[in-house]
């Protein structure tokens, strides 16, 4: 034998035997099928869930619905699944130990497809529960920092009342701004129509009245608009119960914007007051199923007869 041969001999002897590689991080056993697999995630609705999305329907109500589609997919359990006997091998609970960059929700449109994240959606949830906090407090702030005003109907007319309008609106509207606008004020008046509105988005138009003042812009049609979120309605329900067309009612509320030739003067009504007075009211001049007509068609229609 050669000494080329010789240690060639002896280098294959000293070689260690190779291991092994170990699978692929993706890849584990399955103990049902016994068998080297690849897995997949997916993101399955638990008990919590449920219990989320209830709790957070009842707490924001109708804004719930731009929670909803960041509360479901955090409060989902990421399962790990076999794809050869689909049987489920890990699962990790929504707030247990988790990543977050686990996936959680796949938009898939044709070969394209969007991942999404735990950590866009808790930012994306997180943003939008500030800008709530933050709505809701502003709210709270101008509630708080209520403005009485001792201005009468008649001295409002003359600031901001129809015929001032049809010749300067851009006057009206600074004047209004200005002097009127978020302040509140308390007058009586007459009822012409009530209309409870029994909608989902209803708002801050729970009750919608509609009010005869005295001196009157028109012989037959409302001077203006009250609106009460549901709230103000709840607490005022019995005093709106006992009025009748023409009762003479007093009222408290808030500036919301002017009059013009296209629509009544609109204020936010805080409270309602039943008083002795009444005013002969005919018949209203629109149908009950539709809305409400405009000064200007019916003078145009009264022009035209």
């Amino acid at each position: 034998m050669s000494d080329s041969e010789g240690e060639e001999t002896k280098n294959s002897i000293r070689k260690k035997p190779s291991k092994p590689k170990p699978p692929p991080s993706s890849q584990i056993k399955c103990p049902q099928c016994d068998s080297i697999v690849e897995t997949y995630n997916s993101s399955e609705s638990t008990f919590l869930t449920i219990i989320l999305s209830f709790i957070t329907i009842l707490i924001f109500g109708i804004w719930s619905i731009f929670l909803l589609p960041f509360v479901i997919p955090l409060s989902k359990s990421i399962v790990i699944r076999c794809s050869r006997c689909n049987e489920r091998l890990e699962t990790h609970q929504p707030f247990g130990l988790f990543s977050l960059k686990d996936e959680v929700q796949s938009l898939k449109c044709g070969e394209c497809a969007i991942v999404i994240s735990r950590s866009y959606l808790l930012s994306a949830l997180s943003l939008i529960i500030c800008f709530m906090v933050y709505f809701w407090l502003s709210t709270e702030n101008l509630s708080k920092h209520i403005v009485n005003l001792n201005t009468t109907w008649p001295e409002y007319l003359e600031d901001c009342g129809g015929e001032v309008a049809l010749e300067n609106t851009i006057k009206v509207a600074e004047t209004f701004s200005v002097k009127y606008e978020g302040k509140t004020i308390s007058w009586d008046g007459y009822l012409m129509k009530a209309t409870e509105n029994y909608g989902w988005f209803k708002g801050e138009h729970a009750v919608i009245i509609l009010v005869k003042m005295q001196p009157s812009e028109s012989d037959i049609h409302a001077d203006l608009i009250l609106s009460m979120d549901n709230e103000d309605f709840l607490q005022s329900r019995s005093a709106l119960a006992s009025l009748d067309r023409g009762s003479h009612f007093r009222f408290n509320a808030t500036f919301i914007s002017p009059g013009n030739e296209e629509q009544l003067h609109h204020f936010h009504c805080h409270s309602i007051e039943n008083i002795d007075g009444f005013l002969d009211i005919p018949l209203h001049v629109h149908n009950v199923n539709h809305r409400y007509t405009l000064k200007t068609q019916n003078a145009q229609a009264n022009i035209a007869s």
